[in-house]
């Protein structure tokens, strides 16, 4: 029977304890990955939400105050030599309408990142499990699942590593881009809404201050 020194079995159970650490913080931070992926989704979606029901608030607005002829005057007024006050509302509108069809769009695009990642990972992992089994055959070992002869097994083995890595790029390419896809689409949902909510909210400041005085 073999003895290990004590210092080497504390150190052993030291390093295992530690790689479990590891493994367990990896797969949570895995977790978290996931979820805050979908939470940006969804974060996403709601503003594309408020932005339509602000489109809705201020269609009824404008149909009051084109009803009122003293309001119907002040919307037909120019705030500066070029640019109208209605101009204010239609620029607001473009931008809403922007943050609109985006996030109406993001959770699909999300979904293709999430395949052509899962798709790299899985590729990847293929690719490393057929590199340890051509290592193997050139090492003179041949895994039992391989019926052929070690020229043959080396052959095909090195076509499936060679197709596993070719998928895997493609997939690694694919992912990237739509990764860049969903980060470029959420900024323009948050630039596009604050946009639109500072014309309207311009346009609402000027009409209130003519009408008043």
């Amino acid at each position: 029977m073999l003895l290990y020194p004590m210092e080497d079995v504390l150190r052993k159970n030291d390093l295992e304890r530690s790689q479990r650490i590891a493994t367990e913080a990896a797969k949570l931070f895995n977790e978290a990955q996931i979820e805050v992926n979908k939470e940006r989704v969804v974060a996403a979606e709601r503003v594309g939400y408020f932005c339509a029901g602000a489109i809705s608030l201020s269609f009824t607005l404008i149909g009051y105050l084109f009803s009122n002829t003293e309001a119907k005057l002040v919307l037909n007024s120019n705030i500066s030599e070029f640019i109208s006050l209605l101009d204010l509302l239609i620029l607001g509108w473009i931008n809403l309408s922007i943050s609109i069809v985006l996030s109406l769009l993001i959770r699909l695009w999300n979904a293709s990142y999430i395949n052509y990642s899962n798709a790299e990972y899985w590729t990847s992992k293929q690719r490393q499990h057929e590199d340890r089994v051509f290592k193997s055959i050139e090492t003179g070992y041949i895994p039992l699942s391989i019926d052929v002869s070690l020229n043959d097994a080396i052959t095909n083995v090195k076509n499936s590593r060679d197709n596993f890595e070719d998928l895997e790029k493609i997939s690694s390419k694919k992912a990237s881009f739509w990764l860049k896809t969903i980060n470029l689409t959420q900024a323009s949902i948050y630039v596009g809404s604050v946009l639109g909510f500072i014309f309207l909210i311009y346009f609402l400041i000027i009409v209130n201050f003519r009408l008043i005085l």
